[in-house]
C-alpha cells in the first residue's frame, strides 16, 4: 500500500522544475491542485479526493506530467486550460460528480501544440455515485500534424447522468490533429 502524506491543497504560480510526490489532499471547496503559469512539473504518487471543485486544475502551464495518482469524488479529474506539453497518463480516477460544465475525468480546454497525451488510465463511474459529463473532452485543443493529441490505452466503465455527454469527444467546439486508439468502453 502506498504511504502518502496529508497536506492542505496545494496552488502554484509561475513556479517551475518541481515535483508534487506522494501527497493526500482532499480539496473540499477548492481544487485540490491549482498550477498558474507553470513549467516543468510532475505530479505522481498523488491521492486527491473530495472536492467540489476540480482535482487537478492547471492554466497555461507547459510540460506537466501527472501520472500514478488517485482522483475520486470531484468535479472534473484533470482540467487543463490554454496549456501546452500536458500528458496525463497511468492513472485511476473514480466517480467524477460535475455538475455540467464540469463532470470529466479528464478536460484539454484549449491545450495546443506538440506531447499533449492521455494514456492508459483507468476511468470508471458507479451509477448513483457520479454524475459524469464526458470520460475525455477535447474543447478547441489542436495538436501538429507531426504529433497529434493522443488519447490512447484508455479503460472507461460506467457512464454518466448526462444525456448529452460521450466517452471520447475529440474536435468538440473545433479543433485539429487529434487520436484516440486501443481505448475499452464497458457500460
Amino acid at each position: 500500500a502506498r504511504v502518502y502524506t496529508a497536506t492542505t491543497p496545494l496552488v502554484y504560480n509561475n513556479a517551475h522544475d518541481l515535483t508534487i510526490n506522494g501527497k493526500q489532499i482532499t480539496g473540499g471547496t477548492i481544487p485540490c491542485i491549482t498550477l498558474n503559469n507553470c513549467r516543468n512539473i510532475h505530479i505522481t504518487n498523488c491521492k486527491l479526493v473530495n472536492s467540489k471543485d476540480v482535482g487537478i486544475k492547471l492554466f497555461g502551464c507547459s510540460n506537466i506530467m501527472i501520472d500514478y495518482t488517485y482522483i475520486s469524488n470531484v468535479s472534473t479529474g484533470v482540467y487543463a486550460i490554454s496549456c501546452s506539453q500536458v500528458q496525463v497518463k497511468n492513472n485511476k480516477m473514480l466517480n467524477m460528480v460535475g455538475p455540467m460544465p464540469r463532470g470529466q475525468f479528464v478536460q484539454f480546454n484549449q491545450v495546443t501544440g506538440s506531447g499533449n497525451r492521455i494514456l492508459n488510465t483507468r476511468f470508471e463511474n458507479v451509477p448513483g455515485q457520479s454524475n459524469t459529463e464526458d470520460a475525455v473532452n477535447l474543447w478547441k485543443c489542436n495538436g501538429t500534424a507531426a504529433d497529434p493529441i493522443r488519447v490512447t490505452g484508455i479503460w472507461i466503465r460506467g457512464g454518466g447522468a448526462s444525456s448529452r455527454g460521450g466517452a471520447l469527444n475529440l474536435e468538440e467546439g473545433g479543433g485539429t490533429y487529434q487520436t484516440a486508439r486501443y481505448n475499452t468502453l464497458f457500460c
